[in-house]
């Protein structure tokens, strides 16, 4: 069913990303279009940075964690697949 959907070529064409998880993040995000802007996205996914601020002192704790665990995951693996055979990525890790 899904492999005449247009998206799926188009979020397969990422390096890093191969068409069984570009399925699973289009199955699992749905239509992009929903998401109001990028930062609304980045959020639903759980990806947003936490800054807590209190007085004068400002921590940064990493991400929020409190999206879709699952496109979390399928997203490290791809980060993972394209640090390991896309050269452009591999060299940006190293740094």
């Amino acid at each position: 069913m899904m492999q005449d959907d247009p998206v799926i070529g188009i979020i397969a064409s990422i390096p890093g990303i191969g068409n069984w998880s570009a399925i699973c993040l289009r199955l699992e995000l749905g239509y992009i279009e929903r998401f109001h802007s990028f930062a609304a996205l980045v959020s639903y996914v759980g990806l947003d940075p936490v800054v807590e601020q209190s007085g004068d002192g400002v921590k940064r704790r990493g991400i929020s964690k409190r999206g879709n665990a699952r496109v979390r995951a399928i997203l490290y693996l791809c980060a993972m697949a394209a640090e390991r055979y896309n050269p452009v990525i591999a060299a940006m890790a190293q740094r």
